[in-house]
């Protein structure tokens, strides 16, 4: 990695506004393009962002066990639903910058967001285990779609890191189970 690829500047490239379009828009701004090597930094600092409240809930839920149903596992199962919806968004914005679409990978996208919702009407444990089922089967579609090259290749290792922790996280809900 060049010696000048620093976190910071990685967190400036995406948090700064782009020069104004050239089309003479007023005040008109466009998303900064990133080099491959601030993408990464960029996807990695924002992917482990997203896994905080994964974290906090988890280890708030630790602290009320008292019932499987505790506040903090409400809301951690209400999060778990937001990034399978946002796992499954992945495909969706890929689609819509394909030249060539595909019918299939449109309707793909929009399941783990009907799984997660469907979760949030289930029973605590019932709704873990159902947005830990629809992360990995997420999981194991997004390693298809990168052993295709589809995606880039520093996606696998995050794709798997961010559904290992997320998973672990919603797991805790299992706890009272043993005993």
């Amino acid at each position: 990695m060049d010696k000048d690829m620093t976190t910071e500047a990685a967190i400036d490239g995406v948090m700064k506004e782009a020069s104004p379009t050239e089309d003479g828009g007023q005040g008109a701004r466009v998303d900064k393009i990133l080099p491959e090597e601030q993408a990464i930094i960029s996807a990695r600092l924002l992917g482990f962002g997203g896994l905080l409240p994964f974290i906090f809930l988890a280890a708030a839920t630790l602290m009320e066990l008292r019932t499987p149903i505790a506040p903090a596992a409400a809301l951690l199962i209400g999060y778990g639903a937001i990034i399978l919806s946002f796992v499954g968004a992945l495909h969706w914005g890929a689609q819509l910058s394909s030249n060539q679409p595909r019918a299939g990978r449109f309707v793909w996208s929009v399941m783990p967001a009907l799984l997660g919702w469907a979760a949030l009407m289930m029973p605590a444990m019932m709704a873990a285990l159902c947005l830990i089922i629809g992360l990995l089967i997420c999981l194991a579609y997004d390693m298809r779609v990168l052993s295709k090259g589809e995606w880039p290749s520093y996606m696998r290792s995050l794709r798997i890191i961010l559904t290992a922790i997320a998973c672990l996280s919603l797991s805790v809900i299992f706890l009272p189970l043993l005993g």
